[in-house]
């Protein structure tokens, strides 16, 4: 036994060939904790809809939250249509707005209609599948409890070569009605369809109530005792004129002809209606005979078709900039209300005989500058009228949102409430590995409000910090960074109108090492390396003359942050982006170069920077004439790099991820680029690439499951790469699939095989309803043990044959070390070295390199077999191990009394 631990000399390497890969495993998601404050939510929430129901409201709009502009990972769905409920008080019941569907498609301009037991909201939706002018009435019912009662939305009419014009609502406290008229030839009739207490479609052929004319008209409806009233604006000769016409509950016309409701002198166009159950009352807005003036006018009409007034009722003169009602007028229980803009919201009140109380109206918020416009309302529980309307008072990029007032009279709204909720979207995710754990930075934002936030992650995803920690705050702070220069963490970002570059150190305790961000440069779009103790924050910076974006860099040093030097300029085209790594003791910085700023074609080029800040001059990596090469990534495996990119043409707009390695030396390790998934004939983009410590690995979104050219929703693979250029997931590996948007893949490497996997995921539950970063772990599998190295046969001329059960998992803890073919009843002991060898020894060959690892002693059966269990600390993942046995062999002829076994490598696993 001295000979085996004392054995040093050479050591020569075998060849071998790879065994098939198997799937990665994809753990679980994680969720990141802390910062789960409910603010408005980003993205615009518009048109909203509302209908009182039982002792409280619901209001639907057009929400744009699943659809961010800001996201890395660009649109991924289209627009959808979101509620919340409000109860007697005004205030929402729930803490943020449920999605009402989750199908492909745009979904827009919603209504909303009580029927004494459950709301329908409706919606304009453009269809996945066919012409973006095909399109289509659908709708779902609403519960008093907020439950969606109807799996998927009902088509209630469709339309197959026309976007929609017209829609309305009504119910006649039974079914619903439910008309529009179509914008192309042959389908702009105003056509109607019923929907019943059950969500069934009553009239599989819709009923054509007016035939198409040529004309799109703005068609209102109601409902009181009886009747339907459709009401309308016509060209009657010399101006145009209010006209309606009454319908029964079966679709039949109750008039024989529409009848005149509002016909001044000069145009009375746009009229809106509302019920108080027994008559209506229809406002319009009215013109002054050769002038630009304009009025607001109101007549009530009797369930029987009756106009009431002799001569309509004016509420308001001389507006030249205001703008006739936009909402239909509310009784409540008193009173009508009916509103118009003119320098703000204005409101009257009739009361139910037909008397003026508020001549010229009053504002439903007199403070200056009031954003409180165009307000839709309905009557309130107890007296006066709840108000729903969407503006852009929190001032951000995306900052359209639903609020929500009391109004009783002419002293003005009450609280005005913003409704239209949500966690704060985090977006923009990267991934840093440190010495033992790893950094996750991201931005995170509300309507009108953006953080730049950080958080440090174990080797399993868990975060070390129960809140997310601060880096910056700003409505401008956008496109975070990260890396590790051996000692601590540099996060980076660009803010500001103007993109200014910023960055702050963090110590991998979670210490901030500078109180106020360092400045870069001028620039956009920031990323950083770290190596031996320095920074390399690459950026693309503007030039208004000529007009050009070029990829520049500056050094920073970890120690204390200063800056090294000014920014330098590396000469190329119309620089887009930029990525960075270290490579053999110096960075490598890619970036795609577009022809010209108006010109998207797009190559992609790379140089090296040495640790004093030289560059190399630009070199091409990827690109031909006419073709799209962009959405750069480059991971390191430290001597050389894989380089992953979207490549397209302009023949074929289908996106593919291509990639290509390169050596420290700057020569390309594969010929050409190489399509990482080939055989898959779908949309791929947004790469992320990282190295496992044993192997390349690319995120991506992708769209091969995907049925709509409107509604993008992708998901999410990643496949492996080895050293050698081996593709091992020649189809990728799903990590996320199905209906949940989730973009924006971040990746490290933790070493061990694993990866951290982090992206933004919609999150639909109550209290969230945003955007939220996922993590997951992505481990290799455990690579199929490779035999190698030739045996000792035993003086029974048998060989001693290596073996092995299990899979060599630290977690799995399943390992077990076989021999066959040995000594019966003899000693025998097996042992491992950190790499192959192939040394003389005890008359064979030692086939692991010293120093080496003994297992205990064990006896062989009687057939000459045995087994030991061989278990794995967690600090061994992604280590190799060579095993072989030793086993006595007292009659062996060559007087060593030994006989070896052929050796095994073993690559461990998490």
């Amino acid at each position: 036994m001295k000979n085996l631990v004392a054995l040093t000399c050479a050591v020569a390497v075998l060849t071998f060939d790879s065994a098939a890969a198997q799937s990665p495993a994809v753990s679980p998601i994680r969720a990141l904790p802390g910062d789960a404050l409910v603010g408005l939510a980003t993205g615009d929430q518009t048109t909203p809809a509302m209908a009182r129901g039982g002792s409280g409201h619901l209001v639907a709009w057009s929400d744009r939250r699943t659809t961010l502009s800001s996201n890395a990972g660009g649109a991924e769905s289209g627009t959808e249509i979101f509620a919340v409920r409000l109860d007697a008080n005004g205030q929402r019941i729930e803490s943020t707005p449920f999605a009402l569907s989750n199908a492909p498609g745009a979904d827009t301009a919603p209504l909303v209609a009580w029927n004494g037991q459950n709301w329908l909201v409706v919606w304009k939706s453009q269809a996945p599948l066919a012409s973006p002018y095909s399109s289509a009435v659908v709708g779902v019912r609403v519960s008093p409890l907020g439950a969606v009662l109807d799996s998927a939305p009902l088509v209630i009419l469709p339309y197959s070569f026309s976007e929609i014009g017209t829609l309305v609502l009504a119910s006649d406290g039974a079914n619903w009605v439910v008309a529009a008229q179509g914008t192309s030839g042959g389908s702009a009739d105003l056509r109607a369809a019923r929907v019943s207490p059950a969500g069934a479609l009553l009239d599989a052929a819709p009923v054509e109530l007016i035939a198409e004319t040529g004309q799109l008209l703005n068609y209102e409806l109601a409902y009181a005792q009886g009747s339907f009233l459709l009401v309308w604006s016509r060209y009657s000769g010399t101006s145009d004129d209010v006209v309606g016409r009454r319908f029964n509950s079966a679709l039949t016309w109750q008039d024989a002809a529409p009848f005149t409701i509002g016909a001044t002198a000069a145009d009375d166009s746009w009229p809106q209606i509302g019920s108080n159950g027994s008559q209506f009352l229809v406002a319009w807005q009215g013109g002054a005979t050769n002038s630009t003036w304009s009025h607001v006018h109101a007549a009530r009409v009797a369930s029987s078709g009756q106009v009431l007034e002799a001569s309509p009722l004016t509420l308001v003169t001389n507006m030249y900039y205001g703008v006739g009602p936009q909402a239909a007028p509310a009784f409540d229980g008193t009173n009508w209300f009916v509103s118009w803009n003119d320098n703000g919201a204005r409101f009257a009140r009739i009361n139910a005989s037909g008397v003026l109380l508020d001549a010229s109206g009053f504002l439903a918020d007199a403070t200056a500058n009031s954003t409180l416009v165009a307000p839709l309302f309905v009557a309130a529980p107890a007296g006066g009228v709840q108000l729903a309307w969407a503006d852009a008072r929190a001032g951000s990029y995306e900052g359209l949102d639903v609020y929500t007032a009391r109004l009783s009279g002419p002293a003005g709204a009450g609280v005005q409430t913003g409704i239209s909720t949500g966690a704060s979207a985090q977006v923009g995710a990267d991934l840093v590995h440190g010495t033992t754990n790893s950094l996750l930075v991201f931005r995170s934002e509300t309507s009108g409000a953006r953080s730049i936030l950080a958080s440090r992650l174990d080797a399993n995803g868990v975060a070390l910090d129960a809140q997310p920690l601060v880096v910056a705050t700003g409505l401008l702070e956008g496109e975070p960074s990260a890396a590790f220069d051996g000692s601590v963490y540099l996060i980076t970002w660009e803010s500001g109108s103007n993109a200014l570059v910023y960055a702050r150190r963090l110590s991998p305790n979670g210490a901030w090492l500078d109180a106020q961000p360092i400045s870069v440069g001028v620039g956009a779009r920031p990323e950083a390396a770290g190596l031996n103790g320095e920074f390399l924050v690459t950026y693309v910076r503007s030039y208004s003359w000529p007009l050009m974006q070029y990829p520049h860099y500056v050094r920073l040093r970890g120690s204390d942050g200063a800056v090294l030097g000014a920014p330098t300029v590396l000469n190329s085209n119309y620089a887009v982006e930029t990525d960075v790594c270290t490579l053999d003791g110096r960075w490598l910085v890619v970036w795609q170069r577009n022809y010209w700023n108006n010109d998207p074609h797009s190559d992609v080029n790379a140089a090296f920077v040495d640790a004093n800040g030289v560059a190399t001059a630009p070199f091409w990596v990827a690109g031909t004439f006419n073709a799209y090469n962009h959405s750069v990534s480059v991971a390191s495996a430290g001597d050389q790099a894989l380089i992953s990119w979207v490549f397209g043409t302009s023949s074929n707009l289908t996106r593919r991820i291509h990639t290509r390695r390169i050596d420290g030396a700057g020569a390309f390790l594969d010929a050409n680029p190489v399509p990482l998934v080939a055989g898959v004939n779908a949309e791929q983009f947004n790469p992320s690439a990282s190295w496992n410590g044993s192997e390349y690995v690319v995120a991506w979104q992708d769209l091969r499951a995907s049925t709509s050219m409107i509604d993008t929703r992708s998901d999410l693979y990643v496949a492996r790469v080895t050293r050698q250029g081996a593709l091992l997931d020649p189809l990728g590996v799903a990590v996320e699939l199905g209906d949940v948007s989730e973009c924006g893949p971040a990746l490290a490497g933790v070493g061990g095989g694993r990866v951290l996997l982090a992206s933004s995921r919609f999150d639909a539950t109550n209290g969230v309803a945003a955007y939220r970063i996922a993590l997951r772990t992505v481990d290799g599998a455990c690579p199929a043990p490779q035999v190698y190295c030739t045996a000792k046969s035993t003086s029974l001329g048998s060989l001693p044959t290596i073996g092995f059960s299990g899979v060599a998992s630290v977690a799995q803890n399943s390992f077990q070390l076989q021999l066959a073919g040995g000594v019966p009843n003899v000693s025998a002991i097996s042992f491992s070295g950190a790499a192959r060898a192939a040394l003389p020894f005890a008359g064979g060959w030692m086939c692991a390199t010293t120093p080496l690892v003994r297992q205990p002693l064990v006896t062989l059966d009687g057939s000459g077999a045995a087994q030991t269990p061989v278990a794995f600390a967690q600090g061994f993942v992604g280590q190799v191990r060579c095993f072989q046995w030793w086993l006595r062999d007292p009659q062996n002829p060559d007087g060593t009394n030994v006989a070896l076994s052929n050796a095994l490598e073993v690559t461990l696993c998490p």
